[in-house]
């Protein structure tokens, strides 16, 4: 059976623009069309993991790797913005995960479009690298957040797009 990009939803599909592309759903299974291949063009990235909000990484910056969150009166914050960083607290999360929850793999905290919202997941891997403890690792990060879902397939912020390399 031959494999179409037509097949795929109107967010993953090469024509896409930006603002379809942040409709995108989640898969719980990566459709081979999306895996690179020897083929032109190269589809987009996308990342196996778990959504995971900053709150949940902010707590495990404080509670376990001693963040303190700084004490900025909230007239001085901008509107919307935290009292911290969520580039250092996720960063803080990740060491944390890797020493005490993962050992055999680098997790990443990243940014994809899931239903019209930029969120954030923790990226066991992505579908242009082979990643063959990533069961392992998502069993245990499920384990750690006592998640019973599985790990779905997230299109990246940055790289949602299908592209063609130069010869």
């Amino acid at each position: 059976m031959r494999v179409s990009t037509k097949d795929l939803p109107e967010a993953y599909r090469p024509s896409a623009t930006k603002e379809q592309a942040q409709q995108a759903k989640p898969f719980e299974d990566l459709p081979i069309i999306l895996r690179p291949h020897a083929h032109l063009p190269f589809p987009p990235r996308m990342h196996w993991g778990y959504a995971i909000p900053i709150e949940s990484l902010l707590d495990i910056a404080v509670e376990k790797m001693g963040y303190k969150i700084p004490d900025i009166p909230e007239s001085e914050l901008l509107p919307g913005c935290p009292p911290y960083n969520d580039l250092f607290v996720s960063n803080l999360a990740m060491i944390f995960l890797e020493n005490h929850v993962e050992h055999d793999m680098q997790l990443d905290y990243q940014i994809v479009f899931c239903e019209g919202e930029i969120t954030y997941v923790i990226s066991i891997c992505s579908s242009w690298e082979h990643c063959p403890k990533a069961l392992d690792t998502a069993k245990r990060l499920a384990d750690y957040f006592g998640m019973t879902e599985s790990p779905k397939w997230y299109l990246d912020y940055h790289l949602w797009h299908w592209r063609r390399f130069k010869k």
